[in-house]
C-alpha cells in the first residue's frame, strides 16, 4: 500500500487496520478527501474492500476550536465523525487527555481485583501474590497507561492509585504507584533502545558532540509531555 506523497500525511498499517493521519497548520485547508480517494483507487485495483461502516474520522486539536473540515465521503457514504474511538485497545479522544481511556482502564482493573478477594489468595506465598497482581492487574496499566503517562491529569493518577492501594491492601503487599510503574517501564524500554539495532525512531534524531540526543522543540505542554520527548530526556540522563 503506497503512502501519500505529501509530507503532512502519515500512514499507519497494522494487520487489516489502516489509519491515515493528516497534519494541518492553522487555517490550512484539508485535502483528506483526495488522499482517501487515492487509497480507495489502490484498494479497488488490488481487489480489496473497505468497510465504510467501521471507518471513523477524528479531529485532534488542543485549541479551543477545532479546524473546520468538510465531511469525508467514501463510496458515496458519509464517514462518521467521532469524539473518541477505541483503537488497538486504547481509547483516543479528540483532546488527547485520555480521561475516558483512564476511566476504562481503572474499571477494568477493579473488575480483576476479585481474584485477590478470594479467601484462598492470602494462603499462597507473597511471591505468588505479586505474580498474580502483575499478570492480572498491573498488565492493564503497562499496556494502556505507560506510554501516555505524561498526558494523565492528577485526578486520573489518583483514580489509578486508588486501585493500586486497594490491591496492595487485599494482597498484603506493596505495589508501585502509577508514577513509579511508568518510570520503571520507560527506563527498561530506553535501555532496550541502546541494545537494539534497526529502524528505531529515537536513532533518527541528531546526536550532539557530547553524545546526548538533541531535544525536540515543543511550544505547547501537550507535545512536551509526549512519550518520545520524555524518553529522550531519560536517555540523556542515563
Amino acid at each position: 500500500m503506497p503512502s501519500p506523497s505529501a509530507k503532512n500525511y502519515h500512514l499507519l498499517k497494522y494487520a487489516d487496520n489502516t489509519v491515515l493521519i493528516e497534519l494541518l497548520h492553522g487555517d490550512e485547508p484539508s485535502s483528506l478527501q483526495q488522499a482517501s480517494e487515492s487509497l480507495m483507487n489502490w484498494w479497488t485495483n488490488n481487489n480489496l474492500l473497505i468497510d465504510v461502516g467501521k471507518t471513523k474520522e477524528m479531529i485532534f486539536s488542543n485549541w479551543r476550536f477545532s479546524p473546520s473540515c468538510d465531511d469525508l465521503i467514501l463510496n458515496d457514504v458519509h464517514v462518521d465523525r467521532v469524539e473518541n474511538f477505541k483503537y488497538l485497545g486504547t481509547i483516543l479522544d479528540s483532546k488527547l487527555n485520555f480521561k475516558i481511556n483512564t476511566d476504562h482502564v481503572a474499571e477494568k482493573a477493579r473488575k480483576r481485583i476479585f481474584i485477590m478477594k478470594h479467601p484462598s489468595f492470602l494462603k499462597i506465598t507473597e511471591s505468588m501474590r505479586v505474580k498474580c497482581y502483575v499478570a492480572f492487574i498491573e498488565c492493564c496499566f503497562l499496556y494502556h497507561l505507560s506510554k501516555i503517562h505524561g498526558h494523565l491529569t492528577n485526578a486520573s493518577k489518583k483514580d489509578i492509585n486508588r486501585v493500586i492501594k486497594l490491591a496492595s491492601w487485599l494482597g498484603d503487599c506493596s505495589f508501585d504507584d502509577i508514577d513509579r510503574l511508568s518510570s520503571r517501564c520507560m527506563k527498561a524500554r530506553c535501555l532496550w533502545m541502546f541494545t537494539t539495532q534497526g529502524n528505531n525512531p529515537v536513532f533518527e534524531l541528531d546526536r550532539l558532540p557530547s553524545g546526548c540526543y538533541r531535544m525536540l522543540k515543543a511550544r505547547v505542554a501537550l507535545n512536551s509531555n509526549c512519550y518520545r520527548v520524555q524518553a529522550i530526556k531519560l536517555l540523556n540522563n542515563l
